[in-house]
């Protein structure tokens, strides 16, 4: 049942009329199925994470981020509210660890977000990758997020800016920023594609509404640059870097970087969004 074939048969249904063509369903499958997406992700959240840490992925789709954390021994847990989805997760964590000393029904938890089944301030680290954009009200999720994440947990955030999307991320057309759906509509169906998906699944999200919401939560908002610019005891193995670093303290620049980069974490017209928020 979880073969590629038929694998790629569910991505084929799942978006028809919304991926162009058979090698943009070859693409998704080899980016979320296979590794290629979460192998960036662990990359992101690795100076954050380690074998004391207690990660809730949110989304957690085919379960490929998740898995990876757990082949390195990180308490990771997806949470995904569709069958197939679930059902290839939990089977490819069955194959790997085969008798291993949790269930696969513990890793990957088949229900919403929105109820979140697990007690106040539960984890170290929760992540949201290209989730917000598929909720009718992003607001209730991170509420949610907000009561099971400790103090000074630390929330991911990727997904794309719609106030600055001019290539839609799902049917990658030419696009113009929030544009309405009643026009799209018909566009895409002028460019042979079927809108069903925009108009159920899509709920546009900004960069300025996800701040605004974290805010009211109190958190302290940052991004692994500002992260690694403003950490002087990190070990910089790459020699560039190292150099790099070095120029901007003898300079007396990197106070001033900081400042750069923290003001356009604010910019309502960033190409993506990529957050990293810590709870006060």
């Amino acid at each position: 049942m979880y073969s590629k074939e038929h694998v790629i048969r569910f991505l084929e249904k799942r978006f028809d009329g919304v991926a162009a063509d058979q090698d943009a369903v070859t693409r998704r499958y080899n980016s979320y199925v296979q590794t290629t997406f979460a192998d960036y992700l662990k990359e992101c959240v690795a100076r954050y994470v380690s074998q004391k840490t207690k990660v809730l992925d949110i989304g957690s789709g085919f379960g490929s981020f998740v898995y990876l954390l757990r082949k390195d021994g990180i308490e990771a847990t997806g949470m995904e509210i569709s069958d197939f989805l679930v059902g290839y997760a939990r089977h490819r964590f069955d194959v790997e660890f085969g008798e291993s000393v949790v269930s696969s029904d513990e890793v990957y938890l088949h229900q919403s977000a929105l109820a979140i089944p697990f007690s106040d301030n539960s984890f170290d680290v929760i992540t949201i990758w290209n989730v917000l954009e598929h909720l009718p009200d992003y607001r209730d999720l991170l509420k949610e997020v907000s009561r099971v994440l400790k103090p000074g947990g630390k929330l991911f955030i990727k997904n794309v800016n719609y106030a600055s999307c001019f290539v839609e991320p799902h049917y990658r057309v030419l696009w113009i920023p929030l544009l309405p759906k009643w026009i799209a509509q018909v566009y895409l169906k002028l460019r042979g594609r079927n809108p069903q998906y925009l108009m159920e699944e899509i709920h546009y999200i900004t960069n300025s509404k996800v701040l605004r919401e974290l805010t009211r939560h109190d958190y302290v908002i940052s991004s692994r640059l500002i992260d690694r610019l403003a950490d002087k005891a990190i070990d910089i193995k790459n020699p560039l870097k190292r150099f790099i670093f070095e120029v901007l303290d003898i300079c007396g620049l990197r106070k001033t970087l900081l400042w750069i980069l923290k003001l356009q974490l604010k910019n309502p017209f960033v190409d993506y969004i990529d957050i990293i928020a810590t709870k006060k």
